[in-house]
């Protein structure tokens, strides 16, 4: 568990990889998820699939993608959706806590 997290006191899911996060989405039904923050490539699923697991789960739920791979590669690539907010790594807390805030602020 990061400890920048805790300093935060809101209540938080953690999952090891996107098959895990799934779970814990489809374990809370009616649970408001404001934010997930994932990865683009994750072991047995990856952050765009999640993403669309999500979108018919929980659609209000905010999207920060992270990834190691160029913002450009990725969306040469089939890219994330529009309303995903993008944090290459690697990160500091500030950045990641500011992207956080940008996309909980996004109407």
């Amino acid at each position: 568990m990061p400890s920048w997290t805790n300093e935060t006191r809101l209540p938080r899911f953690y999952a090891t990889n996107g098959r895990d996060a799934l779970h814990v989405l489809l374990d809370h039904p009616g649970e408001s998820f404001d934010l997930l923050l994932t990865d683009v490539v994750m072991p047995e699923m990856g952050g765009k699939e999640l993403v669309g697991h999500l979108r018919t789960l929980s659609p209000a739920t905010k999207v920060v993608d992270c990834s190691g791979y160029a913002e450009d590669a990725i969306f040469h690539n089939g890219g994330l959706e529009a309303d995903v907010f993008f944090l290459e790594k690697f990160y500091t807390v500030a950045a990641i806590a500011q992207k956080v805030r940008d996309a909980l602020t996004v109407m």
